[in-house]
């Protein structure tokens, strides 16, 4: 039944991740993996066994959560510096137009008084 509601989503275009994990692999995984912590913390019930879920998300909050919120914080912010280092992004200020890009390399965007341009730093400086 997973496969066929996920080919379905797929199909339309919609990015979706699963997993099937026992509770105590759940805890184990995100203890040691922010994206699956994050994946977590933004879970909701949708639909299925309610106390499976519930417990679930009170082993999540005991287990994981409980007194790491500094950490958690620590670990995305680093997680967020490595994309941006990534992809070069590179902020400006600015009320001036902003530049085309030249090819792939670069994507500049623009909402009020901001600029944002992205180059993928294999592009060599390109845009």
């Amino acid at each position: 039944m997973v496969e066929t509601i996920l080919y379905s989503l797929w199909d339309l275009g919609l990015k979706v991740g699963q997993s099937t994990r026992s509770l105590d692999d759940m805890v184990r995984q995100a203890k040691g993996d922010v994206t699956v912590r994050t994946a977590l913390l933004e879970g909701r019930y949708v639909w299925g066994d309610q106390d499976l879920y519930d417990e679930a998300s009170r082993r999540f909050k005991a287990e994981v959560q409980s007194s790491t919120e500094r950490t958690f914080i620590s670990e995305k912010l680093a997680e967020r510096d490595a994309r941006h280092k990534r992809w070069a992004i590179r902020a400006t200020w600015s009320s001036r137009t902003s530049r085309k890009a030249k090819g792939d390399c670069a994507t500049s965007t623009r909402s009020s008084d901001r600029q944002i341009r992205l180059q993928r730093p294999d592009c060599g400086g390109a845009g």
